[in-house]
């Protein structure tokens, strides 16, 4: 008899076969194993089974895995929301303008816009700002938005630079109109004196740091252009008229040197703010910054 070695029996002389000739014994699994090898064909070995517990562990720790990366993802975008608002397609020395920052600008401009363009009497209505063509009032106050900011972010560019504050950023300056509001609130809470307003709002925290800024600024003698020679003083003095009297008599450079060198540093001051303005890096989309300047400022609000 003959059996192939894809069966399950193969020829075998045993003991227990003994006067019986050759006897047919049931293979093992590995003997089938290295008999299929041997003609060449598949090997299917016996793989091992896991332990009991392991597969749905492994499954556990995926499904951990995903939901642990989904909510880092839902976390890095509420971050990224919260410190980067929506921008409104304008650029200035590297800085992205967010929305809050073009409104406090809109809001810097609108009445003088609206002075400038207004019929004498008319009413100012949402539908006033509706047009964004280009010499609409809409486009007018886009303008003059962009002039404000590129002004603001050259003053501070220079205060940064003189280490007066640590960032030209929006984000940084309002966190210190905040601090600075928190602090004078709980001043008030507590009944000390505080000498001002009792808070800023924006238009008028920027207009008080910017004139800090300059102040500090003009002071410091070590700063670019603040340190005039004596020629520089003298010049200036012959360009200006200088009194200390009402009678109107020309002081001599001496009585009023201190003035003489105060005033030439706001001067100069004004000078370098103007020249970095010009050589500014700037970005502008106008249609966007125009279809966002249309909404806002149609926006029935209180005055600012």
């Amino acid at each position: 008899m003959s059996v192939g070695v894809s069966g399950l029996m193969r020829r075998h002389t045993h003991d227990k076969c003994a006067g019986q000739g050759v006897c047919l014994v049931k293979m093992s699994s590995q003997e089938k194993i290295s008999a299929r090898r041997a003609k060449g064909l598949t090997a299917h070995e016996p793989t091992q089974k896991p332990a009991p517990g392991v597969s749905h562990r492994r499954h556990a720790f995926i499904i951990v895995g995903i939901t642990l990366i989904a909510a880092i993802a839902v976390l890095v975008a509420w971050r990224m929301t919260v410190k980067n608002p929506a921008t409104v397609g304008l650029d200035i020395s590297g800085y992205s303008v967010n929305e809050a920052e073009f409104a406090y600008a809109l809001d810097t401009v609108r009445n003088d816009v609206i002075q400038a363009t207004a019929e004498k009497g008319s009413s100012i209505s949402g539908q006033y700002w509706a047009s964004t063509d280009p010499d609409s009032p809409t486009a007018k106050a886009v303008d003059q938005a962009i002039d404000v900011l590129r002004h603001r972010y050259a003053v501070y560019e220079m205060a940064t630079e003189s280490r007066i504050i640590d960032s030209p950023s929006w984000e940084a300056l309002t966190q210190r109109m905040n601090a600075e509001n928190s602090a004078r609130e709980q001043k008030i809470s507590s009944g000390e004196v505080v000498y001002g307003m009792p808070n800023f709002t924006l238009a008028t925290y920027i207009d008080s740091e910017m004139r800090t800024m300059k102040e500090a600024y003009t002071a410091d003698s070590s700063n670019p252009g603040m340190n005039p020679s004596e020629e520089d003083i003298r010049r200036y003095y012959d360009e200006h008229d200088w009194t200390v009297s009402d009678d109107r008599t020309r002081a001599a450079l001496d009585e009023v040197r201190a003035n003489v060198v105060q005033e030439y540093r706001y001067e100069h001051y004004d000078q370098l703010v103007a020249q970095r303005v010009k050589a500014q890096s700037v970005s502008i989309d106008l249609p966007q910054l125009r279809s966002f300047a249309s909404g806002y400022l149609s926006l029935e609000r209180e005055p600012k």
